[in-house]
């Protein structure tokens, strides 16, 4: 799985739930797809993800044992 399709998953999971602004994706979807990818995809999946951040479209969000993360408004734009 290359970074964009990583990127794409992400956004399309937004899409899927008509996120708006400061919306989370579920906790448990997003740990199942961490554990579906392979050390490999990890590692892209991490830069994927710190993209998406440092483009100020989604931000990680710590949620009790989890992590999850959240659509930004500029995100939002882009879904």
């Amino acid at each position: 799985m290359e970074k964009e399709e990583i990127k794409k998953e992400v956004f399309n999971q937004f899409r899927k739930i008509s996120a708006r602004p400061g919306q989370s994706l579920d906790a448990q979807w997003y740990s199942k797809f961490w554990k579906e990818l392979n050390e490999e995809d990890r590692e892209k999946a991490k830069d994927a993800i710190k993209e998406m951040e440092d483009e100020g479209l989604i931000k990680k969000q710590a949620m009790l044992s989890a992590e999850t993360l959240v659509l930004t408004d500029e995100g939002a734009q882009k879904l």
